[in-house]
């Protein structure tokens, strides 16, 4: 049942936070997961103003996530993938209109510092990761990222309880090469199992931007899109399915409601994922 219950929490990522797990796979086990997310808005955040957007701003993600129990104590982290956006094409927001193009590559390592299922009162993992810069261009609103290099570290926590649900939290710290501002993250997640098989989980994911550049301020151009601070919160609701022992498939839906220099975007996910 506790693989059960990692493989739902852990195989459902979601693109605007690399959010992961407090509970590892198995020893020698592994965890696979495909999502397709759409992000659709018709608002922006210019600064910290809501404004209308000249047409519809969509991104279509397709993201890969791999997690390998390599002992009881450490799992190694991969996520990968691949993007496109739509947009009018836009002097000063998007020159060329829709972008694509690999997205940035994240590469960690988790450690399980002690675990609520040795007696604990809860779980706590410390998790680490290199990003590496997709490929694709930037100085659009329609850009799939900032063009950065980088790496984070964070701290999780999670419990479960016999009653069925379960919480889990990340505090991290996301820092950039190049003028591309580091952030703060915060995601949390309470979920509940309805059976072996069906669950739900709402979730708040917040960042927090140290830049201090704003569209439309002092010294901005297109080509400094990616030094914008960029500041969001988004709610999310899913639900997952285990048909088996192995497999899960996933469905999420959210919405940005507050930010900085960011899409309002609603959010759709499917995912499947499979243990082995």
């Amino acid at each position: 049942m506790r693989k059960l219950f990692a493989v739902a929490l852990s195989c459902v990522g979601i693109a605007p936070a690399f959010a992961v797990s407090p509970w590892l796979p198995v020893a020698g086990g592994h965890e696979f997961s495909v999502s397709y997310i759409d992000q659709n808005a018709d608002r922006f955040f210019v600064g910290e103003n809501e404004m209308n957007l000249p047409a519809d701003l969509e991104l279509r993600t397709f993201q890969v996530n791999y997690a390998y129990g390599i002992n009881d104590r450490w799992a190694l982290d991969v996520q990968a993938g691949y993007a496109e956006s739509d947009f009018i094409v836009d002097p000063g927001l998007a020159p060329r209109g829709g972008l694509d193009g690999f997205t940035d590559a994240r590469i960690g390592l988790r450690w399980l510092a002690f675990d609520q299922f040795d007696g604990r009162p809860f779980t706590l993992t410390l998790a680490g990761a290199v990003l590496i810069e997709g490929d694709y261009d930037t100085g659009a609103i329609s850009a799939i990222g900032d063009g950065a290099s980088g790496g984070e570290l964070s701290l999780i926590t999670g419990r479960s309880f016999d009653s069925g649900f379960a919480w889990q939290s990340e505090l991290g710290y996301r820092f950039r090469s190049g003028e591309v501002p580091n952030e703060w993250f915060f995601n949390r997640t309470l979920s509940y199992g309805f059976n072996d098989r069906i669950s739900g989980r709402l979730s708040w994911n917040s960042v927090d931007g140290r830049g201090d550049l704003d569209i439309g301020g002092p010294g901005f151009s297109p080509a400094r899109f990616p030094e914008l601070e960029e500041d969001y919160d988004l709610w999310l609701a899913g639900v997952s399915f285990v048909p088996s022992d192995t497999w899960l498939l996933g469905f999420d839906y959210g919405r940005k409601f507050d930010g900085r220099n960011t899409a309002k975007s609603d959010v759709f996910a499917f995912t499947v994922g499979r243990s082995f």
